[in-house]
């Protein structure tokens, strides 16, 4: 997509938005054209992060650096 439809505040890669469910979910929605919902979500705590399944059939967490990540496939 060209930059000179982007809006300046509109954030482009996961790693950019903020670290909440309704900014994830929003982001996923808008990346993927169709809504994204959560499925799951569960507590690990060997690593202390709360991971979420979402509806596009990745799994995303809140990192170290308090940015969103995905668990590799």
């Amino acid at each position: 997509m060209s930059k000179a439809f982007q809006k300046d505040d509109e954030a482009r890669w996961l790693h950019e938005i903020a670290p909440s469910m309704r900014t994830l979910v929003a982001f996923l929605t808008n990346e993927n054209g169709r809504i994204i919902v959560e499925k799951r979500s569960y507590y690990d705590e060997e690593t202390k992060t709360e991971y979420h399944v979402m509806s596009d059939g990745l799994t995303y967490f809140i990192n170290e650096s308090g940015n969103w990540d995905t668990l590799p496939e």
